[in-house]
């Protein structure tokens, strides 16, 4: 049994824990979307990623993945795709027979929460230990067995824990001077917004477009550094009280998503366009939007 899953959050390794549950032995490598785009091997399951060239079955809810798939006759009767689930890893509990189980049940419930956002601090914390090892396919796996093991209380394994202690202090160090910028926008008045986190740590990046949502804007576009190519990157948030359609504004970027958060790879050159395009798709709701670069003291963070 091969299975690929996304690597970069809670839905790509708790469906890799399901596997596990599911089929102890089974070999799981971790793909980014890119990744998954290129390559050649050929897998029994890919999960919470598009189509790869060569997969027997696709298990995803992106309802980007989903018209590409029917645009491109590439969509199987096999295939498990389905942008009305909440999460990709409860398309996999249910297809493989596991929404009994007490550990897979709390595990769906764990990336249903993440994917809507929804996350508690121990569900954040999870998140970032696993941004923060987003290429280190063994510490990945290990995360992935743990939460096999330990369904919620994955903060029970001992080492597990620690990471997550090292995640908050560091993130409490990057968070805490973000944060007051954003708190100062909203004051202003602002709603709506492109914030250029380019040098701020990949693992913290969503956790400040979730926070300038939570307290009180309505759409926000974060730019930032992708990990894995070096390129710059899009992190798009859109509130329920915002007409706007986060999936759709991706699209137009070349990326794509859910209706309220999406994405985007670009090439550096095409920074002032996609901040332009931002910045018109937002003032369809308000005449204020504003493009700020957070920084830390009298620098980028």
């Amino acid at each position: 049994m091969k299975v690929a899953t996304h690597k970069e959050d809670i839905d790509g390794i708790v469906s890799a824990a399901l596997f596990l549950i599911k089929y102890p032995d089974a070999k799981i490598e971790f793909l980014s979307v890119k990744e998954a785009m290129e390559t050649e091997d050929f897998f029994d399951y890919v999960v919470d990623l598009p189509k790869t060239k060569n997969c027997r079955i696709n298990i995803d809810h992106h309802e980007t993945n989903y018209h590409r798939l029917v645009s491109e006759g590439l969509l199987s009767e096999n295939d498990v795709v389905d942008p009305s689930s909440p999460s990709a890893a409860r398309l996999v509990a249910e297809t493989l027979g596991l929404m009994n189980n007490k550990i897979a049940e709390e595990l769906v419930r764990m990336a249903d929460l993440a994917d809507k956002g929804k996350m508690d601090n121990k569900l954040r914390l999870l998140d970032y230990v696993i941004k923060l090892n987003l290429n280190n396919k063994e510490v990945l796996e290990k995360i992935a067995r743990v939460l096999a093991r330990y369904g919620s209380n994955f903060d029970k394994d001992i080492w597990l824990s620690k990471e997550l202690e090292k995640a908050q202090k560091l993130a409490n160090e990057i968070l805490g001077k973000v944060t007051r910028d954003i708190e100062k926008l909203i004051k202003r008045g602002i709603e709506y917004a492109v914030l250029d986190c380019r040098d701020i740590p990949f693992f913290v990046v969503k956790e400040v477009a979730q926070y300038f949502l939570f307290k009180g804007g309505k759409a926000v576009g974060v730019i930032y550094t992708d990990p894995d190519t070096g390129k710059d990157r899009l992190s798009l948030r859109i509130s329920t009280k915002s007409e706007l359609k986060a999936n759709e504004i991706a699209e137009k970027i070349g990326g794509g998503g859910h209706l309220k958060a999406a994405g985007a790879i670009f090439e550096r050159e095409e920074l002032h366009r996609v901040i332009g395009l931002l910045m018109q798709a937002f003032s369809k709701e308000n005449k204020t939007v504003v493009f700020y670069t957070l920084k830390i003291g009298n620098r980028r963070v």
